[in-house]
């Protein structure tokens, strides 16, 4: 891998975290919103991703390399790897609304009405395997080079 100078890596780390922390804050206003309006609230796996992305930055990237335990290099995959879960959080957490599979994977009651969403749904599991798979051609990338 080409040397990357590790300014240059903070300041795009720096706009990585910036939408780590809105994203994550609007998805507590919403859950703030929905408790005004009388509905059970949760934190949904995607939620998790995005906290779990922005330890990533935030201790991989940014204070492995100011305490000199991480590379540049290493800042550099760290990042890669914050980056992609990330992107892939967006993908889970349409899948916990059901927005793939409209007709397939949602439950009705007997009514034939459509059934209340629990905090994880069929879609955002599959979102989840699919964002792990993903994950680990990252890392098999990265132990390969």
């Amino acid at each position: 891998m080409s040397q990357i100078d590790l300014a240059q890596l903070w300041t795009v780390a720096s706009v990585l975290g910036g939408f780590q922390v809105a994203a994550f804050a609007w998805r507590i206003n919403r859950e703030l919103h929905m408790e005004e309006e009388g509905y059970q609230t949760w934190l949904t796996i995607a939620d998790y991703i995005v906290v779990l992305s922005f330890l990533v930055l935030a201790f991989g990237v940014f204070a492995a390399p100011i305490f000199g335990v991480a590379t540049p290099d290493l800042a550099a995959r760290l990042f890669g790897l914050s980056l992609i879960m990330f992107g892939s959080s967006a993908f889970v957490l349409a899948g916990h609304y059901n927005l793939y599979f409209r007709k397939s994977w949602v439950k009705y009651t007997t009514l034939g009405e459509r059934a209340p969403r629990g905090p994880r749904t069929n879609q955002e599991l599959l979102g989840c395997a699919i964002a792990l798979l993903v994950l680990g051609v990252y890392v098999f990338w990265w132990i390969l080079i």
